[in-house]
């Protein structure tokens, strides 16, 4: 082989070697990117701005669509409690994703959950979801977690009693039914 080829073959190596390397540089680059758009977007679906309970929530497979779910259901589901939907209801569920920011595809999704009552298999299933959930996490975040979805089911359900009509009206029976299932469901 002569020198030439040699130095041929070295560079052609090292050209390799910086390539997969400039590679796997490039792939950790984009997933810390990505890891990082992930929890701006969890901290802004969530409210949240503790960066270990992001960070759990993360790790335990939570998304922003996961958890703009998980944040919208419980409350549709105390607006329909007593079988229809008040005006000042849909509003304040309407608030909610506003200020959760939660997106054209979520929105669109919601106001069909506002429009006709879901089927109650949708709240069962966040119940379910959130007793899976709760394991993988420490306890400040349950905590932050159960407290965020309870204040906001709480508003909805009192949300009726300041319009013409609704006032002096109480939360009903059956939407205190909801929210006792909705705190349920963080005990465990």
């Amino acid at each position: 082989m002569t020198d030439e080829l040699l130095g041929e073959r070295g560079r052609a190596l090292e050209e390799e070697f910086f390539k997969r390397q400039n590679a796997e540089l490039l792939a950790a680059m984009r997933a810390k990117l990505e890891s990082e758009r992930a929890r701006k977007e969890l901290a802004k679906t969530a409210g949240l701005t503790d960066e270990q309970v992001l960070a759990r929530l993360l790790d335990a497979g939570v998304t922003q669509v996961t958890l703009t779910a998980m944040a919208m259901v419980p409350l549709v589901a105390v607006a329909w409690a007593d079988g229809h939907l008040e005006e000042a209801e849909r509003h304040q569920v309407l608030r909610y994703a506003h200020t959760l920011d939660i997106g054209e595809e979520a929105t669109s999704l919601l106001t069909g959950w506002l429009v006709a009552e879901p089927e109650p298999v949708l709240f069962d299933t966040w119940i379910e979801y959130v007793r899976n959930l709760l394991p993988r996490l420490d306890q400040p975040a349950r905590d932050e977690l159960k407290a965020a979805t309870c204040k906001r089911a709480a508003a909805v359900a009192e949300a009726a009693a300041g319009e013409p009509y609704g006032v002096g009206r109480q939360v009903s029976h059956e939407e205190k039914q909801v929210l006792q299932r909705i705190e349920a469901a963080f005990e465990g």
